[in-house]
């Protein structure tokens, strides 16, 4: 008997060891690909927020502008802050609200958040995805979001919840890149591209009709400039712009 159980006891184990495994796949994956995705791109933040930051410093003085029409201090949501390399852009005493599905960006963006918090009224830190936002309707004065249409699953839905959750009359901002003309080499480029960032870069979309998404939103007043960011060549061009409940 003891020799049976010897015999059976290790592809026994192993068998069992394999059912869980299968069983508890869907957590492992999540658990160590949102570490190794917050990671990856919290070392690429610094780059990304010097290639754009002209842009940024465009849209955020609109913001200010805005803030300086309405005569009071403004609630604003961001839509996958990431390492919230943004904050820094945000007029003082706003009130503004983080929004980001993957819970192992905090760490990353401690220091970030620490600063604003010297200045802002509030920053608040919402583990969420952007086709359910999980805020009441005409909340914010202003939305914005720098490079993530593209990672999102549902565009139509995440555009239709800006619009929710925005105040009559509040602000869309958004820095993006799009899909290279069609026919062209760049957009052949973005197409052999798209697996490996799909993979490496949180479900990033390289030829995603960003663009054509926002033009057909419930979004008004959109105003949109195209540009070349040059960071990589397969994610260009990008676009940067403003819309209006």
């Amino acid at each position: 008997m003891e020799n049976y159980l010897n015999i059976y006891c290790i592809p026994v184990t192993v068998a069992l060891a394999i059912v869980l495994i299968w069983m508890l796949k869907g957590v492992i994956y999540r658990t160590l690909y949102s570490r190794f995705s917050a990671w990856l791109l919290n070392k690429l933040t610094g780059a990304l927020d010097t290639t754009f930051m002209s842009h940024k410093k465009r849209l955020f003085k609109i913001v200010l502008d805005y803030k300086n029409r309405q005569n009071r201090d403004l609630k604003i949501l961001e839509l996958g802050v990431g390492a919230a390399p943004n904050l820094k852009y945000v007029p003082d005493n706003s009130e503004i609200t983080l929004l980001d599905p993957n819970p192992y960006f905090t760490k990353h963006a401690e220091e970030n958040v620490i600063e604003a918090k010297k200045r802002l009224k509030s920053v608040e830190w919402v583990q969420g995805v952007a086709e359910n936002i999980p805020s009441q309707s005409n909340t914010f004065d202003i939305v914005f979001c720098t490079l993530v249409l593209c990672t999102v699953v549902d565009v139509k839905k995440c555009l239709s919840e800006v619009h929710r959750v925005l105040k009559p009359g509040g602000m869309f901002l958004f820095i993006e890149h799009v899909a290279a003309e069609k026919n062209t080499w760049k957009r052949f480029l973005q197409t052999f591209m798209d697996p490996v960032h799909y993979v490496l870069f949180d479900k990033c979309s390289v030829h995603r009709e960003t663009e054509s998404f926002i033009r057909a939103s419930s979004l008004k007043d959109i105003e949109i400039e195209r540009f070349q960011s040059e960071l990589f060549s397969w994610i260009d061009p990008s676009i940067a712009g403003t819309a209006t409940k």
